[in-house]
């Protein structure tokens, strides 16, 4: 699919990618937290995972909620509907995407004329029987 017609990945999608936020998501899985809690179990500096919660706040993937108690503390939580309907959303992106992948795949299911990323000259007649003899094996053992 060409960047021109690539379609940008949804925000909780994007929100989830970096390596803190997914280790974040993956402690909120396990119950409420505090800030200070989180950076103890990631050793990271406080203003950094305030950081990445707002950012994960900010997808609607977390929520945040005072302590009945004093009203001191913020506790965050995921917000599990909104996981959900997340997640619902990079399923139905996919089905579509795959899709349209299946439109541009030739239907004679021949190996292309050309080789290489970055060549831009055409297979050899020994390139092309090396494709064949690829897909062949591999048909072989599906």
């Amino acid at each position: 699919m060409s960047t021109a017609t690539a379609a940008r990945a949804p925000a909780p999608l994007r929100a989830l990618a970096h390596d803190l936020r997914w280790a974040i998501v993956r402690l909120l899985a396990g119950g409420d937290m505090r800030v200070r809690e989180v950076v103890a179990a990631t050793g990271q500096a406080p203003n950094l995972i305030t950081y990445h919660l707002a950012q994960l706040r900010a997808a609607g993937l977390v929520w945040v909620r005072r302590s009945t108690a004093d009203g001191r503390d913020s506790y965050y939580a995921l917000d599990l509907d909104a996981i959900d309907a997340a997640m619902q959303e990079v399923s139905r992106e996919s089905i579509q995407d795959s899709r349209v992948i299946a439109r541009m795949t030739p239907p004679h299911g021949r190996p292309p004329e050309r080789v290489g990323c970055c060549s831009s000259a055409p297979a050899t007649a020994h390139d092309r029987r090396w494709l064949r003899a690829g897909s062949a094996t591999s048909a072989d053992h599906a």
